[in-house]
């Protein structure tokens, strides 16, 4: 009998090693359907991530795109305007410097009028007063030396040989 139940513990081995086999061979297999499964849902969620990244890129450069041409357009408009501010000013500047100096000049041809007109003046005064004492000197002159007749064609003549240095 010991043969008998030896026989019989040898075929329940047998055959639990046999089930076990299966159990795991199938354990295996599904386990590496499941692993493949989950590796193509890693890949198609990867792939709907890279995806859904590009077109947010896409639409992130677009935004970025049409607000760098807003602040491109925005920076011409403020210089234009800027520009036209400092043409306009300068303008006025000009317009302003150029009526000073007519006004100036204006005014320095009117003192020069006046200071030309108190010289003329002045210079007939002078030449007055200077001929007035020229005839009183040549009279004061005629007088101590008793020359009556003496003028000026009188003193050129008799100063006729005389050289200057």
């Amino acid at each position: 009998m010991m043969g008998f139940l030896e026989a019989v513990d040898e075929t329940l081995n047998q055959h639990l090693k046999d089930v076990a086999k299966d159990v795991v061979d199938t354990s295996v297999n599904e386990l590496k359907e499941n692993t493949s499964v989950c590796i193509d849902k890693i890949k198609d969620y990867l792939d709907t991530c890279t995806q859904t990244l590009e077109k947010q890129a896409e639409l992130h450069k677009q935004d970025f795109d049409n607000n760098a041409d807003k602040r491109t357009q925005a920076f011409n408009e403020s210089a234009d305007k800027h520009t036209q501010a400092f043409d306009k000013n300068a303008d006025k500047h000009k317009q302003d410097y150029n009526e000073l100096t007519a006004t100036r000049t204006q005014k320095f041809d009117e003192h020069a009028d006046k200071r030309t007109h108190e010289y003329d003046e002045l210079t007939v005064t002078r030449k007055k007063y200077f001929d007035e004492n020229a005839d009183k000197r040549l009279r004061d002159i005629n007088g101590r030396c008793g020359n009556t007749t003496f003028t000026e064609a009188v003193f050129k003549q008799s100063c006729a040989g005389i050289t200057y240095f």
